[in-house]
């Protein structure tokens, strides 16, 4: 019904065209005539199994997946420059869309990354460009862009500092690569791994030890760049930090926000601001050691030690998602990130940009908050020691004599309590707030 639907749809029907983009929203509400559960269960995998297939094609034709979801994927090639990535691109659509199982797919590129710094996608940085121009030998020219959603848990005065860094962390990655890219053109430029391999081919240990050193020289060079300066200001900060102790008002612009997403207890801000960045340097695997080393000298200005469980990095927001909501307008549908999405992706469509009923989408947080705490007052009570669950209501212990506890802990049912809490007093959901309150209260 639905094929032929779209068959009509493509004839310019439209009475069919509408009723393919109405779909969605019938099959999904509980409401409609045509909802039924199975139904939805059984579209919901399809549209699983069709993105775990799209992945596959994709690395089929040699390409590693960053980031993939039902609206958009990342993929990482192996074109050094962004110029040679238009023909990968289109060849790469093409060769998927020829397929009958996806030539139902509108797929197309929308950016080109030269430089990529994946973090999740609501944390990144990078140069792009939307569209490969024909220039000759002339650079294409790139656009800048630097997204942060961990920035907005840092103290005011250092979110400034930290997007600073990042930039200069970009810098550094752009000029470290030119400066490999120059040597590797060079005459006298140390041969490639692959080439070292196929000179010592015939002597294992001369080429174990040949590739460990060239692993080491790979690594190194990137952190010279900013390694000095970063640690001078470090200290510095720490310096202003201090002083904000007898200064009532420096003490509150070092102040941690409390956002819909805070879910941690933080206590020193430099800290918090070198962690992070710490963080964004080790995205890249292959300068590992040298930011392990790095961060360890960075650590020690704080008196901690690098595998504490004070120095490791831990993502400052928290998550409450609304999972496939569909606009009343364009019926596109996305996952809403309450906690971690900018505001005007949570109350506005991101394909046609109308505003959503913010009153609907308070009801939808009560209803999950309602069937969690559902969830938790009905659970089943399993074994400490075998993890069996209980099946008589009049029994102590365990056959294996082990006492009984809950399967879901009243810490984790407290800890999404407070994000519902920080989420009503962020966006003033009244209806949930009452909500929370009555339970507490009682």
């Amino acid at each position: 019904m639905v094929k032929s639907w779209w068959d009509d749809a493509i004839k310019d029907d439209a009475n069919a065209d509408s009723m393919i983009h109405g779909f969605i929203s019938w099959y999904r509400n509980p409401s409609s005539y045509l909802y039924d559960s199975s139904l939805h269960y059984h579209v919901h995998n399809l549209t699983k199994k069709s993105l775990a297939q799209v992945l596959g094609e994709f690395k089929g034709l040699g390409s590693a997946i960053v980031f993939a979801d039902r609206n958009k994927i990342i993929i990482r090639t192996s074109k050094t420059q962004v110029e040679n990535s238009y023909a990968y691109g289109q060849y790469a659509i093409s060769s998927i869309r020829a397929k009958p199982l996806f030539n139902f797919l509108e797929l197309g590129v929308v950016r080109y990354w030269d430089l990529l710094v994946w973090m999740d996608q609501y944390n990144y940085a990078g140069s792009y460009c939307s569209e490969i121009e024909e220039k000759g030998n002339e650079q294409q020219e790139l656009e800048f862009v630097s997204k942060w959603q961990i920035k907005n848990f840092l103290p005011p005065a250092l979110q400034d500092e930290f997007e600073d860094w990042v930039l200069f962390i970009l810098d550094a990655f752009i000029k470290h690569r030119q400066a490999d890219a120059k040597s590797s053109q060079s005459p006298q430029a140390t041969p490639r791994r692959t080439q070292i391999t196929q000179i010592l081919k015939n002597n294992r240990f001369a080429l174990n030890k040949k590739n460990a050193d060239v692993e080491e020289d790979f690594s190194k060079g990137v952190s010279e760049y900013f390694r000095s300066p970063l640690l001078k200001r470090v200290k510095a900060l720490i310096s202003k930090q201090n002083e904000t102790i007898l200064d009532p008002v420096m003490a509150e612009d070092f102040k941690f926000p409390l956002l819909a997403g805070s879910h941690l207890n933080l206590t020193n801000p430099t800290l918090e601001l070198v962690k992070c960045i710490c963080h964004i340097l080790s995205l890249s695997r292959r300068r590992y050691l040298e930011i392990r080393m790095l961060r360890k000298e960075l650590l020690n200005l704080f008196d901690v030690k690098e595998f504490s469980d004070e120095g490791q990095f831990k993502n400052p927001s928290t998550s409450l998602i609304l999972p496939q909501w569909v606009c009343d307008y364009c019926n596109h549908t996305r996952d809403v990130d309450i906690c971690r999405d900018d505001e005007a992706q949570i109350w506005n469509c991101e394909a046609c940009d109308k505003p959503f009923n913010k009153l609907i989408i308070e009801e939808k947080l009560i209803f999950q908050f309602t069937k969690l705490m559902a969830k938790f007052l009905t659970q089943d009570f399993k074994c400490s020691k075998c993890s069996r669950i209980r099946e008589s209501e009049l029994s102590a212990h365990c056959n294996c004599s082990g006492s009984w506890v809950s399967t879901i802990s009243k810490k984790d049912i407290f800890k999404r309590l407070k994000v519902y809490i920080n989420v009503s007093d962020a966006y003033q959901f009244r209806l949930l707030k009452d909500v929370t309150d009555e339970l507490l209260d009682g």
